[in-house]
């Protein structure tokens, strides 16, 4: 598990506020590392489509609300309790079920958010890294949440032709929804992955149809890149 600097985000502006992440992203990079979302990305899914349709909350329009994170990252992030004060016992239980919790300390009389991992141990955005517990002997939180793999169905996407149009298209579009933070079960994007590689980079898709209508806008598809590890990128672009 890795965790964001926040520090490195000095120009991008947090949620719908006008404080930056490099200020005040400390809980928005402790969420990208549990769940392991980009800090970018994962800031774009929680805005949603306004103020009142998203995540982020407060007179700053930045604060995070804990009861949408399920809907503003297509269920891979679900919110249990927010507990206040220090209770060792139900933050260590966390840690246990989960890997982690996060919780709230004091830094400079600042409250501040990291990630405990047990052992002592946490990670923390102001750093970017591993640090022990000690250095923030005041705990005034914490937040027990849970990450699954996706909830994006594939039911729609398993065994199609790869020589027929309007199945390759279904299968650009589930790239682009990827690429754009919604995720499926591992099994279910391998076998993806798998029939994609048969395409050759999708040779066959820019034969038929190098266009696909997603969310309203027209996409170029350039073809697919799939790494050794099967990871696999489109590259695409809005065509104008």
């Amino acid at each position: 598990m890795k965790i964001a600097n926040q520090n490195n985000y000095p120009n991008d502006l947090l949620g719908y506020g006008t404080g930056t992440i490099k200020s005040w992203g400390c809980t928005l990079a402790s969420l990208g590392s549990i769940s392991n979302i980009e800090i970018l990305k994962l800031n774009g899914l929680l805005k949603g489509s306004s103020f009142s349709n998203s995540a982020f909350a407060g007179s700053t329009k930045n604060l995070i609300n804990w009861t949408q994170l399920n809907k503003y990252t297509n269920g891979v992030i679900t919110h249990i309790w927010r507990g206040y004060g220090y209770d060792s016992t139900k933050i260590n239980e966390a840690i246990s079920k989960h890997g982690f919790c996060l919780v709230e300390v004091l830094n400079g009389g600042t409250k501040h958010w990291i990630v405990a991992i047990g052992n002592q141990k946490a990670l923390d955005p102001l750093t970017g890294g591993e640090i022990p517990t000690s250095k923030y002997p005041y705990w005034t939180g914490w937040s027990e949440l849970k990450v699954v793999e996706g909830e994006t169905d594939m039911t729609e996407y398993k065994g199609y032709d790869l020589d027929n149009k309007e199945s390759m298209k279904v299968a650009i579009d589930l790239l682009i929804r990827v690429q754009n933070g919604e995720y499926v079960k591992k099994e279910d994007y391998k076998i993806l992955v798998e029939q994609l590689k048969d395409c050759q980079k999708l040779e066959k898709i820019t034969k038929i149809d190098s266009e696909v209508k997603v969310a309203e806008k027209t996409w170029e598809i350039n073809g697919v890149q799939v790494d050794s590890d099967g990871k696999t990128t489109a590259n695409y672009t809005i065509k104008k």
